[in-house]
């Protein structure tokens, strides 16, 4: 090749790769507004995949068992959510409203004068607490429509804006959704071909990207059942213990705590503890209050310690410490979604790191072949 070919040669190689970069940039722009419903697609593919192949495999026909799929993941996954969404802000009414009301009568102060070492901490004068509630009466009195909970419209720019903004962003989600079952029904019926037609794009073997597939699948599955599926126990867990403990609202208390069981340390705690308080020094019921703090730590503390583990550990390897760095990392950067995207991400380092020698090796055969000694 001489020096005009070379240079032919290298300026075509720049220009097709600022192309090919410019493109990729324009997919991603193109595309940033489908993220989300990608991404649940993406999720719910990985999951129910294996399920719709064998539905296929049942019978035979592609498109009717991936209809029938979407409509299994309909009846028993929308449903279910869309049903406990409708009881969750049902008790959130519920328990707004329960504060209101005792904020209005004083009953939070009575409350309050149970804990008296609280008090003592706070202040020794003993009519403290009975000015405090003079003068939270006469706030009431005077400002009633601070401390109303339904005037939220008015503190943020009316009903109409509220009612307007609250419609637009149920129909967002939506219509999110509605595109996320297009995605996933595509997904499901043609993933391999998306998969065959995409790994022949890149420069690797095809023996490299099925390693890399299964690997990415795996992991995926494992951060799917390590964190989401660990979390909804600790909230199932913890919403069985306060209904064995006669404590109401136990949908919205277990949601909070699969919420946060994602707290370093803290976890569940924050929710049944002050129950058990609740308890101890309202209901001064000691048995109960015992038995939710051994009950709710037991459980808190198998599920985090034991179970969790070992599906994260063992199916992909990935040191606790650095789980649970990325955990937090994924969740100051991407909010609850970075639950599962700050271990994919860590996850999707290490299946690279690990298949690079294969890379390596790969180029060292054809290299060799090219030319033998």
């Amino acid at each position: 090749m001489n020096e005009n070919n070379k240079t032919y040669f290298v300026i075509q190689t720049l220009f097709l790769i600022i192309f090919l970069f410019g493109s990729f940039i324009l997919v991603i722009y193109t595309l940033r507004a489908f993220v989300w419903p990608i991404f649940f697609a993406f999720l719910l593919y990985v999951i129910f995949d294996k399920y719709n192949k064998k539905l296929i495999n049942y019978l035979k026909y592609k498109d009717l068992s991936t209809l029938l799929s979407i409509l299994l993941i309909l009846l028993f996954v929308v449903g279910p959510i869309s049903l406990l969404i409708y009881l969750l802000i049902e008790e959130m009414i519920f328990l707004f409203t329960l504060i209101k009301s005792s904020i209005e009568t004083g009953d939070i102060i009575k409350v309050a004068l149970n804990f008296d070492s609280l008090i003592s901490l706070l202040t020794e004068d003993p009519f403290f607490w009975l000015t405090f509630l003079n003068r939270l009466g006469y706030l009431i009195k005077e400002y009633p429509d601070y401390f109303s909970i339904f005037n939220l419209s008015g503190i943020v720019g009316g009903a109409y804006n509220v009612f307007l903004i609250s419609l637009s962003f149920t129909l967002k989600i939506i219509i999110y959704i509605l595109l996320g079952f297009v995605i996933l029904y595509f997904l499901l019926r043609d993933g391999h071909s998306f998969y065959v037609s995409f790994s022949k794009m890149l420069p690797f073997d095809q023996s490299l990207m099925d390693e890399f597939k299964n690997e990415l699948k795996l992991v995926t599955s494992a951060i799917l059942k390590g964190n989401i599926l660990i979390s909804i126990l600790q909230g199932i867990f913890l919403a069985f213990g306060f209904l064995l403990a006669g404590i109401p609202n136990v949908i919205l208390y277990g949601f909070l705590a699969a919420i946060f069981s994602i707290v370093p340390v803290l976890g569940t705690s924050i929710v049944w503890l002050p129950a058990s308080l609740y308890l101890y020094f309202v209901k001064h019921s000691i048995g109960w209050a015992i038995f939710l703090t051994i009950y709710c730590l037991t459980s808190f503390l198998v599920l985090e310690n034991v179970v969790k583990p070992k599906i994260l550990n063992k199916q992909i390897g990935i040191p606790s410490i650095l789980l649970f760095l990325a955990i937090i990392g994924g969740l100051k950067e991407f909010g609850i979604t970075g639950i599962i995207l700050g271990p994919l991400s860590l996850a999707l380092f290490i299946i690279i790191w690990r298949l690079y020698p294969l890379i390596k090796n790969e180029n060292r055969v054809d290299t060799s072949q090219k030319n033998p000694l």
